[in-house]
């Protein structure tokens, strides 16, 4: 389950000596940042409370914003229906309402301008590889789009044990797995 952390973010110190806040979402051993806008001095901010200290002139204001926004972004990942077989990037996107970018694209679109950046850099193994996982991902679904959307847990089991019943060799479909995670992970 995915879970949300707000934490001062000491790795990134700003000019004025304070750190920014940021939301920590973590799923499944990963994680993964999402920021505020907002930035408070370490002696400021109270971590197992999780707020910022009333030593801030400020701090009414701060707090108030940010239990908004953890609402908000808590609301949202209760949303999520099928949360469990989601990457935490995913998560992040869909949650803080980035999703717009995969709603829009089509994946076979996408696919089809990753492999011509592949074949303009001269990278022509690497296109040819992604192009025979494309394709019989295109075989498989029988329409010539795909929404980023549509990509979930069941279609991509259903995809392998279509490739299985093919025939494809285990090393084959697990190269075609990895072929469309890495164009879903470019998007």
């Amino acid at each position: 389950m995915a879970t949300l952390k707000l934490v001062l973010d000491t790795r990134n110190k700003k000019a004025n000596g304070t750190y920014p806040l940021v939301f920590r979402l973590t799923h499944n051993t990963k994680s993964t940042s999402i920021p505020t806008q907002l930035s408070v001095g370490p002696t400021e901010w109270d971590k197992l409370k999780q707020r910022v200290r009333k030593t801030n002139p400020n701090c009414e204001s701060i707090n108030h914003e940010l239990g908004k926004t953890r609402l908000k972004l808590q609301e949202r990942l209760l949303e999520i229906s099928d949360a469990e077989l989601l990457d935490v990037t995913t998560i992040k996107h869909r949650i803080t309402g980035n999703v717009e970018l995969h709603k829009a694209l089509d994946f076979f679109a996408f696919s089809e301008r990753e492999i011509k950046a592949l074949r303009e850099t001269n990278r022509i193994g690497n296109a040819i590889v992604y192009e025979c996982a494309v394709n019989s991902l295109r075989a498989f679904i029988g329409r010539a789009s795909l929404r980023f959307e549509n990509i979930n847990y069941k279609l991509l089991v259903e995809f392998e044990a279509h490739l299985v019943a093919k025939g494809l060799k285990t090393n084959a479909i697990a190269n075609y797995m990895r072929t469309i995670r890495a164009i879903f992970n470019k998007s």
